[in-house]
């Protein structure tokens, strides 16, 4: 959940995204670098459930893989590149945040500081 303000102030579902992919990214990421918080509540459970065709459960109009990786390389460019305007935190704050990270090292983190 987040509030109307932030979602208008923090442009979240930014259509600079594409049409597919990364939203969990940019709504956690843009969360934690404007100074807000993600939580998580155990005891919820949510699903999502595609539009039918045909009583399929396929996707009603074509997919590309291509869209999904543009919407990463969308938030790799934003995020790692520091290019939020509305970040009051560096990207890596939140890794340091989280360390240890799997897949990360100190010499990652260092890259990122530069």
């Amino acid at each position: 959940m987040m509030t109307k303000y932030r979602y208008k102030k923090f442009n979240v579902c930014d259509e600079n995204f594409g049409s597919w992919g990364s939203q969990g990214i940019e709504v956690a990421v843009k969360s934690w670098l404007s100074g807000g918080r993600v939580v998580c509540n155990h005891d919820t459970w949510y699903a999502h459930m595609f539009r039918t065709q045909g009583g399929d459960f396929g996707f009603p109009y074509p997919q590309a893989g291509k869209k999904v990786q543009y919407a990463k390389k969308y938030a790799k460019e934003l995020f790692f590149n520091n290019k939020w305007d509305k970040a009051i935190h560096p990207l890596s704050w939140l890794v340091e945040k989280f360390m240890p990270v799997p897949g990360w090292t100190q010499e990652d983190l260092n890259k990122l500081k530069e």
